[in-house]
């Protein structure tokens, strides 16, 4: 994701990423090893974007365990 999208939380391969905006990745450089405050506008898409990893993982781990159906 590249200039001007804002930060989203993906699953993808088992693993959990994050991709950041080059304005929020300055703004956590600036800021390193303090709380950094994020937009209160982003709580819903980062809620989607978490439940959306939480049903993709338990999704393939039950696969794995039971099998596809």
């Amino acid at each position: 994701m590249g200039e001007g999208n804002k930060m989203r939380i993906i699953y993808m391969d088992k693993k959990l990423y994050v991709s950041l905006s080059d304005e929020e990745i300055d703004n956590f450089y600036k800021n390193k090893h303090k709380t950094v405050e994020i937009d209160i506008g982003y709580l819903k898409v980062l809620h989607e974007d978490v439940t959306q990893a939480m049903q993709q993982a338990w999704r393939e781990m039950v696969e794995e365990k039971y099998g596809k159906k």
